[in-house]
């Protein structure tokens, strides 16, 4: 049997094989037109994974290759947003360091409760050029 690669998704090395019968609790499977229960790998939800699988194969081993194969990744490019402007209410903005997308400072918080700010964490990426933001506002 190949080694299982960690979760693609969640990152937990608690993927596990399993089957048709065990994970739907299927009552059919004695009807069932395979020769034996579907294969499928999962990152066991039970062990603190989140539950991704591979889909069913006829065979472990397709199953375990399918778990296994990954997309070819494309490199995440990483920005902060910076703050330009004076804390006069006259015109803030926060600026991506990757391509110099401006946003008002406004898009950034939801509400002002007990003398502080509410961040609302939507712009965990710019949206003009998609860079993940590693520090929020």
């Amino acid at each position: 049997m190949s080694e299982l690669k960690k979760c693609p998704f969640c990152g937990k090395d608690v993927a596990e094989i399993s089957n048709c019968q065990e994970l739907e609790e299927c009552r059919h499977f004695e009807k069932c037109h395979a020769t034996g229960p579907y294969v499928c790998v999962v990152c066991n939800i039970h062990e603190g994974g989140c539950g991704a699988s591979s889909g069913y194969y006829v065979s472990e081993a397709k199953a375990i290759a399918a778990w296994n194969s990954r997309a070819d990744a494309v490199p995440v490019v990483r920005g902060k947003w910076k703050l330009y402007g004076n804390d006069d209410d006259s015109g803030m903005s926060y600026w991506c360091t990757v391509c110099n997308f401006q946003l008002s400072e406004d898009l950034f918080y939801s509400g002002y409760k007990n003398g502080r700010w509410i961040e609302n964490g939507v712009f965990k990426y710019c949206p003009n050029c998609g860079a993940k933001m590693e520090v929020e506002p």
